[in-house]
């Protein structure tokens, strides 16, 4: 007879179903490709009940370690103890590429100011200069604040 899951490991598998919509094997992708070393065989024993004991396993540091670094929206009050809101502030975050995002915001300024400064061009030479550094300014202000 198998039991239902209790505690940390019965809050690890919520996790499962919000960030990978419940599959296992692409949240541990998500946990690996965040830097960690998590292997899909160890993460699985949390769900299965050990049949010497008949009962869960506890959930090893280094996955709740992952857990917290790879999700930084989670509570770790939440995780470790069941207290509060499983994301920090009851916010909905999502899980993105930060770098990613970072390199096309910036390939996309620079075709803007690219096409700001041609059409300036065309009016006055001495305009787009000056409209081009506010703008590089205004930019490079956003993406460092």
């Amino acid at each position: 007879m198998k039991t239902e899951l209790q505690g940390m490991n019965a809050r690890v598998h919520q996790l499962v179903d919000h960030y990978a919509k419940g599959n296992v094997s692409k949240f541990v992708r998500l946990l690996n490709e965040a830097g960690h070393e998590v292997s899909q065989q160890k993460f699985n024993r949390i769900f299965n009940l050990d049949p010497r004991s008949n009962k869960y396993p506890s959930v090893p540091t280094d996955i709740v370690k992952a857990i917290t670094e790879t999700f930084e929206a989670v509570s770790h009050a939440w995780l470790l103890k069941g207290d509060g809101a499983m994301l920090i502030d009851s916010t909905e975050y999502v899980q993105v590429n930060v770098g990613d995002e970072l390199r096309i915001i910036r390939e996309t300024n620079a075709v803007i100011l690219s096409a700001v400064a041609e059409l300036l061009a065309r009016s006055t030479g001495q305009a787009v200069t000056v409209v081009q550094k506010q703008l590089e300014g205004l930019v490079n202000e956003r993406l460092n604040a």
